[in-house]
């Protein structure tokens, strides 16, 4: 079964985005299809740290190299 993923892009804390994740999560109807939300507060991922383009491919960052395996 191949996935969706759903990113939750924002990590403020009064964040509507979680809400509307769960309700398409709930709403959600496939039987080829499965949804995998992925919420960017609780990968904690670090943002613009990396001195070049993501594009180039070029990382410089443990957990940027991590991330991109």
């Amino acid at each position: 079964m191949q996935s969706i993923g759903l990113i939750i892009g924002s990590n403020r804390p009064n964040r509507i985005a979680i809400q509307i994740a769960k309700w398409i999560d709930e709403n959600f109807d496939s039987s080829s299809l499965e949804l995998e939300m992925i919420d960017l507060k609780k990968i904690n991922l670090p943002f613009l740290d990396e001195p070049e383009i993501p594009a180039k491919g070029n990382y410089q960052q443990g957990h940027t190299i991590k991330w991109a395996k």
